[in-house]
């Protein structure tokens, strides 16, 4: 992943003082890593999701750049939210909890977060959301909303632990 996209995660989310608008020229398949989508997303799309609307505005011709490159570039929109869907104090926690279920090799968001909600919980929460059999990538952006809510209002900080600083310890981004 390029400095710019890294620059882009790191340093814009995580600042209190963030741009209203971006607009950026960027390769097509970078664009959509950060674009929700109804029926596939991906950590990157729902970690930018609670500050801004992703927008590709449109294609740029590959024949505009020196050299040509071999792939599709797009103008892209980072517009942000009004009020932002997750408070800064708790994005970090936020992005731990996504971070932990996008990258545990299990095969579905039940399995991912046993150790972390009790099977009570998790019938209410199916129940709620309807996300025991599927695949974090197959879970909409609200639907991340609401289980990090449940997870935020109802879980033990024993179990938090679990989760806290895993980006650290287990990805590289």
């Amino acid at each position: 992943m390029s400095f710019k996209i890294d620059f882009l995660k790191i340093k814009i989310l995580k600042s209190d003082n963030k741009p209203t608008e971006m607009y950026l020229i960027l390769q097509q398949e970078a664009a959509e890593k950060f674009s929700l989508f109804d029926d596939i997303n991906n950590q990157d799309a729902i970690l930018v999701a609670p500050f801004y609307d992703v927008e590709i505005l449109g294609d740029i011709d590959r024949t505009a750049f020196t050299p040509k490159p071999q792939v599709n570039i797009v103008f892209t929109k980072f517009t942000l939210l009004n009020k932002p869907l997750i408070d800064l104090p708790h994005y970090q926690q936020f992005r731990d909890f996504i971070i932990f279920g996008f990258n545990q090799w299990k095969p579905n968001i039940f399995a991912i977060y046993k150790k972390i909600f009790s099977y009570d919980q998790f019938k209410k929460i199916n129940h709620q959301l309807k996300v025991n059999s599927l695949k974090p990538t197959q879970l909409n952006f609200n639907q991340w909303l609401g289980l990090f809510s449940i997870y935020q209002k109802f879980t033990p900080d024993t179990k938090k632990r679990l989760v806290s600083g895993f980006e650290k310890t287990h990805s590289s981004h």
